[in-house]
């Protein structure tokens, strides 16, 4: 049984990572517009976002 959580939790991690690469830095490629359902127009005005949101949470 331990083997098997593991398993699931080990994809589980993957797909957050992917999630994550693909918000922090493939935002307004083609990719993520796919995944996310967003607009070429949509993506690069909402890019700047992300980047506020990160430095209020503690980053640079």
């Amino acid at each position: 049984m331990s083997i098997i959580a593991t398993v699931v939790v080990l994809l589980i991690a993957a797909l957050h990572c992917c999630i994550l690469v693909l918000e922090m830095f493939l935002w307004t490629g083609p990719r993520a517009r796919a995944v996310f359902g967003t607009t070429a127009g949509f993506a690069p005005e909402t890019k700047g976002v992300f980047e506020v949101e990160r430095c209020k949470v503690g980053g640079r």
